[in-house]
């Protein structure tokens, strides 16, 4: 069995890159208001439970909204708060 010691070059750069997933992920999520599917509380559990780079994966494939999608949302929304339509 190797030492922890040998394992460390591979394990923290991991580690970081793992927190720098989940920390991004989080953000984007709490700063959307609209998914592909599901739901902010729904994306928040899975990649907090899925921390394992499993969860942000997921987060980003299927439930992150594309940006051009977000841009019209944002649009109509302005839209129908200044009365325009």
């Amino acid at each position: 069995m190797p030492d922890v010691k040998e394992l460390l070059p591979f394990i923290v750069p991991l580690i970081i890159l793992e927190i720098a997933l989940l920390i991004f992920s989080i953000r984007h999520i709490l700063t959307h208001d609209t998914y592909k599917r599901g739901s902010r509380v729904m994306w928040l559990v899975i990649v907090i439970v899925g921390m394992e780079f499993i969860g942000p994966i997921l987060y980003f494939l299927l439930g992150k909204e594309d940006s051009w999608r977000c841009f019209r949302y944002q649009r109509l929304k302005n839209d129908l708060a200044q009365n325009r339509c």
